[in-house]
């Protein structure tokens, strides 16, 4: 939805909590998913999506009588669609993810197959102002990228996706923004580390192509998502953040407003810590040591096995939780719904997209599980927009 008396802000709810939808059952994913949704946030005006399509759909979808038909679908229905999450690659759902959700990393072929493929479908459906955002992996898993190699060697792939986007823009004069997203245990952990990557990394390695890319075309089509909850793990301040961006040119081409866990490693906790433990998703952990260092693990189930823990003073996880979730026991939300002080600092930095981003309805502990899925995500929609509605009141 476009926020009223802001101009050009619009708030979404990221559809990657649901399964991607099939091109050929489109009606089912409007009747159970998009309808439902809309009519239980009480969002009567015109309602962007903020689409996850997985790679078989995203293929059939970016055919251009099939996306023609799904924009015309949107419309209908007084939708529309400004934005894709084209993180998750494959399945996301109802089976082991954890460290696959890397890849294919931007090394690969595949991924840039995979993220034109979402542009080609974000262009037919015209996204308002002309502008679309696809948020996408931050290159790839940490482990991976440990070589100064790799990293030329994902930004010559960016380097293609930024020929092709800027293609799009001169024949159908919609702007696609790739945004990098940062994530604990990824190549591009931090803000900071995205910035720092576009700007010595990617800028050099567009300047010497063939095309010979300058510096305002990559930065038209590159940018950053700031995922709150990441940076919350990260201890990364978005506010410093965000005027770095601005200093530097980078746009912040949207904001995943999400909220992590925050606790104190007491025996108690990490009780409540063992129900978080799903076999689904990779859950980051960080803590805070006696000395003032941070230890930092891969998993949540690493963690727990490791006795350093309860020696720590505090500690987050990087485990997406309702913005509704008020804290249980010894557990705390921390981010969540962003203080006007920081959208402002974003929308300096050039945001205009702003998502709801929870995915975890099916991995939390029973007393967490919302019964509907679908009612959860109206409400998370509904007091994301009521807030950022108020600053702009």
């Amino acid at each position: 939805m476009r926020i009223p008396a802001s101009g050009d802000l619009h708030l979404t709810f990221c559809l990657n909590a649901f399964p991607s939808p099939r091109p050929d059952d489109l009606g089912q994913y409007f009747n159970q998913v998009l309808l439902p949704i809309r009519d239980l946030s009480g969002c009567q005006d015109n309602l962007g999506w903020g689409l996850w399509l997985d790679r078989r759909s995203a293929a059939r979808l970016a055919d251009p009588v099939r996306s023609a038909a799904f924009c015309a679908g949107l419309a209908r229905h007084q939708f529309y669609l400004f934005t894709l999450n084209g993180f998750p690659y494959g399945a996301f759902h109802d089976s082991r993810i954890k460290e696959k959700v890397f890849y294919p990393d931007w090394t690969s072929p595949e991924r840039l197959h995979y993220t034109l493929e979402l542009a080609r479908v974000l262009g037919t459906c015209s996204p308002p102002d002309r502008l679309g955002s696809i948020s996408t992996v931050p290159l790839g898993e940490r482990a991976a990228f440990h070589c100064d190699h790799k990293r030329r060697q994902a930004a010559g792939m960016l380097v293609r996706a930024v020929a092709e986007l800027d293609s799009l823009r001169k024949t159908r004069g919609i702007t696609v923004v790739l945004a990098l997203e940062p994530e604990p245990g990824a190549a591009l952990e931090t803000g900071a580390e995205a910035s720092d990557f576009i700007e010595k990394v990617l800028l050099p390695e567009a300047s010497v192509t063939d095309a010979g890319f300058d510096d305002q075309t990559v930065l038209r089509h590159i940018g950053i998502c700031v995922d709150l909850a990441h940076a919350a793990v990260m201890e990364e301040s978005v506010m410093d953040l965000a005027a770095e961006c601005h200093r530097r040119n980078i746009r912040i081409a949207k904001v995943h407003i999400s909220a992590a866990v925050s606790f104190r490693p007491t025996r108690s906790a990490l009780e409540q810590m063992h129900l978080l433990a799903d076999p689904v998703y990779l859950h980051q952990l960080r803590a805070r040591l006696p000395d003032g260092g941070i230890a930092a693990w891969r998993d949540l189930p690493d963690a727990l096995r490791d006795p350093r823990l309860l020696e720590c003073d505090q500690a987050r996880i990087h485990f997406h939780v309702p913005l509704t979730w008020q804290g249980s026991g010894d557990l705390r939300p921390v981010a969540g719904i962003p203080p006007p002080e920081i959208v402002q600092a974003v929308v300096t930095a050039g945001c205009r997209h702003f998502e709801v981003e929870t995915y975890t309805y099916a991995v939390l502990p029973p007393e967490l599980r919302p019964q509907s899925p679908i009612s959860a995500a109206a409400a998370e929609l509904r007091t994301a927009a009521n807030h950022l509605k108020g600053y702009y009141h």
